[in-house]
């Protein structure tokens, strides 16, 4: 088994998959400007490094166009893709966060407390954590960024100081499941970077940034992009950044022109 393969089987270790993800995250990784697109025999040819079938990739992308990520025109016999507008925001969107080096800093996030009048004010609680911008550490105490606090003049807002954030709330942020799996991406990064072969085609490197891209970021967005100080001191989740960017630097990001070449 060449390094290459190893580094592949590697990455393709854990929780399965979904096609339509991965695909996703090749457009975000490779063509995510305006006017970027991707042939669909070379969506092909970098999906089956993953050992993905053609079918399967076919239902995934009409699955993509369903759902407004992409669009797609002929081209001969077969058919170029691209980004939509809507998918193209949100490539832009994560972007930063994936590929950022910029730490948030702990003096631009506020404690909020609310009563539980104002809570119901504002509406459901569940729906207030999932747009990202509030984290919840407690019945009515949440985490959110000055700038983009959703709270009605009824919450008590309380600024950080220079003192430590307590353990309490960096476990409430970051729960044993993410712990868990900061520590697995960790490992399975680290086994990577002694895999990764000295030359690699660009569609062999566009298939391990791919991979590298895609774990990293189904962990990562599953919270809110909190400073380095709000992480248990135990968590991970800095050295998997620290990890991914050296590795995709080392893995340079090929052109398309390269991947329709080859």
């Amino acid at each position: 088994m060449s390094r290459y393969e190893q580094a592949i089987d590697v990455l393709m270790q854990g929780d399965r998959h979904r096609v339509w993800s991965l695909v996703v995250t090749i457009f975000g990784d490779l063509a995510q400007n305006k006017g970027d697109e991707i042939a669909a025999q070379t969506l092909g040819r970098l999906t089956e490094q993953f050992g993905i079938k053609a079918e399967a990739l076919r239902v995934a992308l009409h699955r993509l166009r369903k759902d407004g990520w992409l669009e797609s025109k002929r081209l001969g016999r077969s058919s170029t893709y691209f980004l939509t507008d809507f998918g193209l925001e949100q490539s832009a969107l994560a972007t930063p966060r994936i590929y950022g080096l910029t730490d948030p800093k702990i003096s631009d996030w506020v404690l909020l407390t609310t009563s539980n009048a104002s809570e119901s004010r504002e509406g459901d609680a569940t729906k207030i954590d999932k747009d990202g911008r509030v984290v919840r550490i407690g019945a009515q105490i949440y985490l959110g960024e000055k700038r983009n606090c959703p709270f009605s003049s009824n919450t008590l807002v309380t600024n950080f100081d220079n003192s430590p954030v307590p353990d309490w709330v960096r476990d409430q942020i970051i729960d044993a499941k993410l712990m868990s799996g900061y520590g697995d991406l960790r490992q399975q990064l680290q086994n990577v970077a002694s895999t990764i072969p000295l030359q690699a085609s660009p569609i062999e490197r566009a298939a391990l940034r791919t991979l590298i891209v895609h774990s990293w970021r189904r962990i990562l967005l599953r919270h809110a992009d909190i400073p380095k100080g709000f992480y248990p001191q135990s968590c991970k989740a800095v050295e998997c950044r620290e990890i991914v960017l050296r590795l995709l630097a080392d893995l340079r990001r090929p052109e398309l022109s390269e991947l329709s070449d080859h």
